[in-house]
């Protein structure tokens, strides 16, 4: 897909531009991939500024997380910034989530092309399945916090928040907490 030149009059001074893509095209493309992994669902696709924004419903949050995780992974040292996270709203009286899917470059459509390509290789190497119970998560990672007997908790406030296995037997008990990636 190569972009059109064509001349433009400025100050009576012939000037070649690029004529981009149009940015309803490039919306439409990533709507069609994102749709495509079945996981997720587009609801909205906007623009501002020199990016592409789609708002998704979630249909599969296991295989979501599973493609956001490899594609997170491996959209380091591209020239294109990515912005995807939660958006809180109340729809018909409760709270509700979407994910939302910001992409901003300066091309924005050598961007969008390279984004497609990688969710569906993503998607092409692991299907539309959940992902298997070994499947590469996110590490495991333990922190080791002590609590001081001025710290305001009480003895058996300590006990009771404790994680299992970790009961103290006083008010500078050590407490270890895992923090991971899994459910």
């Amino acid at each position: 897909m190569t972009n059109k030149s064509r001349k433009v009059l400025s100050s009576d001074k012939k000037v070649d531009e690029k004529i981009p893509k149009s940015i309803e095209k490039i919306q439409m493309e990533l709507k069609q991939t994102v749709d495509s992994l079945k996981c997720l669902e587009v609801v909205q696709a906007s623009s501002k500024g020199g990016d592409v924004r789609v708002m998704c419903r979630c249909h599969n949050k296991a295989a979501w997380l599973n493609i956001l995780f490899r594609f997170l992974d491996r959209e380091r040292g591209r020239d294109w910034y990515s912005f995807i996270g939660q958006k809180y709203m109340v729809w018909d009286g409760r709270l509700t989530a979407a994910w939302v899917l910001i992409f901003e470059s300066d091309d924005l459509d050598k961007a969008i092309q390279d984004i497609r390509k990688m969710l569906l290789a993503i998607h092409a190497e692991i299907g539309d399945a959940k992902p298997a119970r070994n499947a590469r998560q996110l590490p495991k990672t333990s922190y080791t916090v002590n609590l001081p007997s001025n710290s305001g908790f009480e003895k058996t406030l300590q006990e009771r928040t404790g994680p299992p296995g970790t009961r103290g037997t006083g008010s500078d008990a050590v407490r270890t907490v895992s923090i991971s990636g899994r459910r």
